[in-house]
């Protein structure tokens, strides 16, 4: 059963956020294992397993699976071409691979980003197109002895620029309207449909490439489950919007 949070949350019509806390989170183990204080882990994935099942038809193949450094859309009358540029580059003398994001509109350059020596998973997270607009989601490495931080762009407009994000990741649709992940302050929080909803989270396992946060977090088409932590304890989450 969901745990009752001590402020009741303010969310936008039709999204349901649903936390179960958990004795124990299994992250050495690939897969998405956890004892769960109330009931049984079976019972609490079978409440939204057909939701969980559901595809999200909105993100583009990645050229990590196509084996090309170039992802192409249409949107509207644009063509938008997101271009993954490998740089050999050197620190002291450390040599290493760097990698830089081009985007173009219809052949013209509308948007570089440099995104830092390459690290434990693939710098093009997500390409993404919903109601004429497109996105882009990278994992930028900053400092090699952190995790990368995701940078979230849409329509050309960074929004860790614009929102004053330390990082925004976990970009998805979610019943056809923006859903994203956004740290500021240390805090997690999500956005859903342009309004940000604070969560409390301390941490939310992504771009790892190994133990729990591969599988953290996993989109589907209506929604999207995670673990993450609040001020020490763990909780399994899921939060969508359901018919």
């Amino acid at each position: 059963m969901p745990v009752t949070r001590a402020t009741p949350l303010a969310l936008p019509t039709g999204l349901v956020v649903e936390e179960y806390q958990i004795k124990r989170y299994m992250s050495e183990l690939e897969g998405r294992y956890f004892e769960p204080v109330h009931g049984d882990m079976e019972a609490v994935f079978a409440k939204r397993e057909n939701e969980r099942n559901r595809i999200n038809p909105d993100r583009i193949l990645l050229p990590n699976v196509t084996g090309e450094d170039k992802v192409e859309v249409v949107v509207g009358e644009n063509r938008i071409s997101v271009q993954m540029e490998w740089v050999n580059t050197q620190e002291g003398t450390a040599q290493f691979s760097a990698t830089v994001i081009h985007i173009s509109r219809n052949g013209e350059p509308i948007y570089n980003m440099d995104l830092g020596p390459f690290a434990v998973v693939y710098p093009l997270q997500g390409v993404w197109v919903y109601d004429e607009q497109w996105v882009v989601e990278a994992a930028r490495v900053i400092n090699l002895r952190e995790l990368p931080r995701g940078q979230i762009i849409v329509s050309g407009e960074n929004l860790n620029d614009k929102n004053g994000y330390e990082e925004a990741f976990g970009f998805q649709t979610m019943a056809g309207k923006p859903f994203y992940f956004f740290m500021r302050a240390g805090n997690i929080g999500v956005n859903f449909d342009g309004q940000e909803i604070n969560l409390g989270y301390e941490r939310v396992q992504h771009y790892q490439c190994c133990s729990g946060g591969a599988y953290n977090p996993i989109v589907s088409q209506n929604m999207v489950s995670f673990f993450a932590q609040r001020q020490g304890t763990w909780y399994y989450v899921e939060i969508g919007v359901y018919q």
